[in-house]
């Protein structure tokens, strides 16, 4: 099984849009062909921004009840790691960092994410960390990964 660095991002776009990858993202980690890692800062900001959906979008308490037990059983077959690495290379949005350090940390290949803040970064992270991880949206990974 394939250890990812998921932003948090992905896991709200397919719980409260239902966007098409994403949600098949969510059905490779459920069937456990994938496991997302996190570190402690992305579980707060993801458990965050949860929160701040919920009170946008609004839910009655039976899709509220749904949406929580979802997040719960994602965040359940997790890995948390250690935030041991500060890289401070996405400029742009210091706090998109902790998902680099995230996969650093854990040795993960790959980071899936909506945000094109990371984009550009894999040859910066192999140069300065030694470390190899491909960026990659939802669909990229799937339709690279699951061909």
């Amino acid at each position: 099984m394939v250890e990812v660095v998921v932003d948090s991002n992905v896991i709200l776009s397919a719980l409260f849009f239902g966007d098409k990858y994403s949600m098949i993202l969510l059905q490779k980690e459920a069937e456990r062909k994938i496991r997302f890692v996190f570190n402690k800062e992305m579980k707060q900001e993801l458990n965050m921004k949860f929160v701040v959906f919920l009170s946008q979008y609004g839910a009655d308490m039976g899709k509220v009840k749904r949406l929580t037990d979802k997040l719960s059983s994602i965040l359940s077959r997790s890995k948390e790691v250690g935030h041991k690495t500060y890289s401070n290379l996405c400029a742009e949005d210091r706090s998109d960092n902790k998902f680099i350090d995230c996969a650093i940390d854990s040795n993960s290949r790959f980071i899936i994410t909506k945000d094109s803040d990371l984009s550009g970064l894999e040859g910066i992270i192999r140069n300065k960390y030694k470390h190899t991880v491909r960026i990659l949206s939802p669909y990229q990974f799937i339709t690279e990964y699951f061909r």
